[in-house]
C-alpha cells in the first residue's frame, strides 16, 4: 500500500474514532443528566410544636440537629425525603414530655437496574437533618440519639441536662451550665463554647475544643485532648506527665478548674 494512501486512511480512521469518543460521550454525558433528573429528590416539610418537652429520642439513619431560635414553643421540623429508590420516612411520639423521633432511609425496591441508572443513582448522596428548635434560653433534660446518628448542638444554653450519643456530637456556640456529655463510638467537636460544671466523656475517641471558657470545675475524659483557649484564668491538672503540651499563659485560679484525663496521654492545651 502506498504511504499516501496509508496517510489518508490513518486521517480517516483518527476520525472516525474521534466521532465516536464524542458520541460516546456525548450519550454519557446529557444521557447521565437526563437520568440524574430522574433520581432528584422531592421533599414535603412539616412542623410540629409541643407545649412542654423535657427530653429528646433520636435514631434511625439521619442526623439530630437541636438549637434555638425565634420560636415561642419547641418546634420540630422535618422533611419527607423521596428519591427514586429510597425515601426517608420520619416519624415521632410524644408523652409526658418525652419526644422520640425516628428517621429511616427505606428502600423502595421499585427501580429500573443497569446501566447509566445504577451509575447515576450510585451519584446521589442520601442524608436528611431533622431540626428541633427551642425557645431562647430553654434547656433539656436529656438528648440522646443512636448508632449512626451525628448530633449537632447549635447556639445552646443548656442546664442541667445529660446529653449521650453513640456517634458523632459537634457543639457550637453553647452555654453549657451543668451538663454531662458522653459520646460512646465517635469523637466530640466544641467551638466558641462556655462550659461551667461540666463533665465530657469519650470513650475510645479524641476531644477537641476551639475557643473555649471553663468555669467552676470541669472534666474531660477522652484519648486525646486538644483545646484551645478563649479564657486563661483557669487551673488545668491532668495526667500526661511529660507529654502535655500547655500554655503558659494561665492564670493559675482557685475557682475555675479543669481536670483533663488522656488515656493516650497526649494533651494540647493552647
Amino acid at each position: 500500500m502506498k504511504t499516501g494512501t496509508k496517510v489518508v486512511l490513518g486521517i480517516a480512521l483518527s476520525f472516525s474514532l474521534l466521532g465516536i469518543f464524542f458520541g460516546v460521550f456525548g450519550y454519557y454525558t446529557g444521557g447521565i443528566d437526563d437520568i440524574r433528573a430522574k433520581t432528584e429528590a422531592s421533599t414535603q416539610k412539616y412542623s410540629k410544636t409541643f407545649d412542654k418537652l423535657d427530653s429528646v429520642t433520636f435514631s434511625g439513619d439521619s442526623n439530630l440537629v437541636v438549637t434555638s431560635g425565634n420560636v415561642t414553643k419547641p418546634t420540630l421540623t422535618y422533611t419527607k425525603t423521596t428519591y427514586q429508590t429510597a425515601y426517608y420516612d420520619t416519624n415521632y411520639s410524644f408523652k409526658d414530655g418525652v419526644l422520640s423521633i425516628t428517621s429511616q432511609l427505606k428502600d423502595k425496591k421499585a427501580r429500573i437496574s443497569g446501566g447509566l441508572l445504577d451509575l447515576a443513582s450510585n451519584t446521589v448522596l442520601f442524608n436528611d437533618v431533622v431540626t428541633l428548635t427551642l425557645p431562647k434560653n430553654n434547656s433539656l433534660k436529656s438528648i440522646s440519639t443512636a448508632i449512626n446518628n451525628h448530633l449537632y448542638l447549635k447556639n445552646l444554653s443548656l442546664k442541667d441536662t445529660t446529653v449521650e450519643t453513640e456517634d458523632y456530637l459537634e457543639v457550637t456556640n453553647a452555654n453549657l451550665d451543668n451538663v454531662k456529655l458522653t459520646s460512646n463510638y465517635n469523637s466530640i467537636d466544641m467551638s466558641q463554647s462556655t462550659l461551667t460544671n461540666t463533665s465530657i466523656s469519650i470513650k475510645g475517641v479524641d476531644f477537641e475544643g476551639n475557643g473555649l471558657t471553663f468555669k467552676q470545675k470541669n472534666s474531660i475524659i477522652a484519648d486525646g485532648i486538644d483545646i484551645s483557649l478563649n479564657d486563661y484564668n483557669l487551673t488545668i491538672t491532668h495526667n500526661a506527665g511529660e507529654d502535655d503540651d500547655i500554655t503558659k499563659r494561665l492564670t493559675a485560679s482557685s475557682e475555675n478548674t479543669l481536670n483533663l484525663v488522656a488515656r493516650d496521654d497526649d494533651i494540647t492545651v493552647q
